[in-house]
């Protein structure tokens, strides 16, 4: 059963986000060549990326907008938009604000001249960037693609400037492709987050973390430091 997080949303600015430098070995998914090439194929065949929607983007794209609970006129920051940019385009036609980046410049040009041929070029922008660089403060929701790399980077640069209240969506392989031997990431905001999940096509599993506020951590806190303190004192007696 899919829940809706009900949340409200506000209109932060979408100039251009601040980079910030990271190091370590990038390690790729086993799907990221394939997604590339069938991206570009889709950019040249309008009945290959309707199929290709249909197959891998349509249910997964409607059971994450349903956890998110996003009220139209949200700002959307999209990391890994690709080539043929789905998800960039799907939500901006659900009503969002669109800003989405990828970190291969020809694939940044192929998405621009996509958008502009649907009509979209007023809901959504689309940008040079490392994942690992942007800064996600100024947006009320980051989703991330599942094939980017280096996701466990991108991820944790994400959750770290994104704001409190902003919403983080991420995908994850299928877990039949675990078992064969197949590497994921498992990101839950480290204690800082609400998360809900649903499955989409073909068994791989969206994910939508929800950045707790300062209060209600504190809260949390609190509640924990009494039930520590009521143990002690059921100890003693």
């Amino acid at each position: 059963m899919i829940r809706k997080n009900q949340q409200r949303t506000g209109a932060p600015s979408l100039g251009p986000a601040p980079e910030r430098q990271s190091a370590g070995p990038a390690r790729k998914s086993p799907f990221f060549s394939l997604s590339q090439f069938s991206e570009r194929l889709a950019v040249r065949f309008a009945l290959f990326a309707r199929l290709y929607f249909d197959l891998f983007y349509r249910k997964m794209l409607a059971n994450e907008v349903d956890l998110a609970g996003l009220k139209p006129g949200a700002s959307v920051l999209h990391i890994g938009g690709g080539a043929y940019p789905y998800t960039a385009i799907y939500l901006a036609r659900k009503g969002y604000r669109v800003r989405a980046c990828d970190c291969n410049s020809s694939a940044v040009e192929m998405a621009r001249d996509l958008v502009q041929k649907n009509g979209l070029g007023d809901r959504i922008t689309i940008f040079h960037r490392n994942g690992c660089t942007v800064d996600s403060s100024n947006y009320d929701a980051v989703w991330l693609s599942l094939n980017i790399c280096p996701k466990e980077r991108v991820l944790e640069q994400s959750w770290a400037s994104l704001k409190e209240g902003g919403l983080l969506i991420y995908r994850k392989l299928p877990a039949w492709l675990v078992q064969f031997g197949r590497c994921e990431v498992d990101f839950s905001g480290g204690g800082e987050a609400r998360v809900e999940k649903a499955l989409t096509g073909l068994g791989a599993e969206s994910l939508v973390l929800k950045k707790d506020s300062a209060a209600r951590r504190r809260a949390k806190r609190s509640r924990d430091e009494n039930c520590a303190a009521e143990e002690k004192i059921w100890a003693v007696n």
